[in-house]
């Protein structure tokens, strides 16, 4: 419905992080609007990373983390293109390229959540026991300003062979080059039936992806409890607040909701490292080269001693069968 509009307009229509955010607070301060990085996404409109990277958490568990505000603004969904309400979250590190209609989780309005975090890290091996890649980073850094990783790399070459066969950009396409700033200028391939099918149809073509691998990937597990939230106390208080930057007419209208009404408007949540441990996966081979190597060695070893000895007990055994027989002939 939107894809005939440019990305500076699609941006304007989308919602705003300074209209949306109540509060955000972390134990060593306050993060501000400005520590919100855009990146709009095709399929969920404005999405918002938290890029605080000066903050670090000291202490496990929920005394000490993140916490987050929102104002839902759901008098301004658009029906037409939303089916549902709330947030879509996605914990990632800070220069993976994030598909957030594909991962995360998703919290409902009118809850408060706690997100425990535990980092996972998975370390692949490289040739000859597997095809992992380590060398790539910086050419990905370099041209896309993000790290390598196995998805992203398959997105970008089924995209790169669309561009090439239909001479038009999928919407991921976009969100990647519209990220750079240079993704208006080619035209999206559900903008016409025609360059749409021949999009479709080309996941189905025999084009080959070089892609292996990352040899280190990290991933977050996430437990999330919820509550309802906020109590109407709490809720009056984030009107009233909200009613210093908004329209006369707007907080009206919310000063006039019920109280299940009211936590509509609103979600909350707190994510924080839940341990320090890392869980780690590594993906080792059974059996290394010099393992192999001394192994073969060994049998073969073993396999020559005793060939010579069976050699030998073979000549003692046709010697002492001649002098048996020399003896019976006298």
């Amino acid at each position: 419905m939107m894809d005939h509009l440019d990305k500076e307009t699609r941006v304007n229509a989308g919602h705003q992080i300074t209209d949306m955010l109540l509060y955000c607070y972390t134990t060593e301060g306050v993060c501000n609007k400005s520590d919100f990085k855009l990146f709009y996404s095709s399929a969920l409109g404005n999405c918002y990373t938290l890029d605080t990277r000066s903050y670090i958490q000291q202490v496990e568990g929920s005394n000490e983390g993140l916490d987050i505000g929102i104002f839902l603004e759901p008098d301004e969904y658009i029906e037409e293109l939303t089916e549902t309400k709330g947030l879509q979250v996605l914990v990632h590190d800070t220069q993976s390229f994030v598909f957030p209609d594909d991962d995360g989780f998703q919290l409902l309005p009118g809850t408060s959540s706690n997100i425990a975090l535990t980092l996972i890290n998975t370390k692949n091996s490289p040739w000859p026991y597997g095809d992992c890649v380590d060398d790539r980073n910086d050419e990905y850094l370099r041209k896309y300003n993000y790290i390598y990783e196995f998805y992203f790399c398959n997105e970008i070459c089924y995209n790169d062979y669309v561009l090439e066969k239909c001479k038009c950009v999928t919407t991921e396409y976009f969100d990647l080059l519209g990220s750079q700033g240079n993704a208006d200028n080619q035209s999206l391939c559900s903008r016409d039936f025609t360059s749409y099918n021949c999009s479709t149809e080309a996941l189905y073509d025999d084009y080959v992806c070089k892609c292996s691998k990352a040899c280190s990937i990290n991933t977050y597990n996430y437990r999330v409890t919820s509550l309802e939230w906020p109590t109407f106390k709490t809720g009056k208080g984030m009107v009233e607040y909200l009613c210093g930057r908004i329209s006369m007419s707007r907080c009206k209208q919310l000063r006039k909701l019920s109280y299940r009404d009211l936590r509509e408007n609103f979600v909350g949540m707190k994510i924080f490292f839940e341990t320090f441990y890392v869980e780690s996966h590594k993906v080792e081979p059974v059996m290394s080269i010099t393992d192999f190597l001394c192994n073969l060695g060994g049998c073969i070893g073993l396999w020559i001693g005793v060939s010579i000895l069976s050699l030998f007990e073979v000549l003692q055994l046709v010697s002492e069968l001649m002098l048996a027989m020399c003896q019976r002939v006298k």
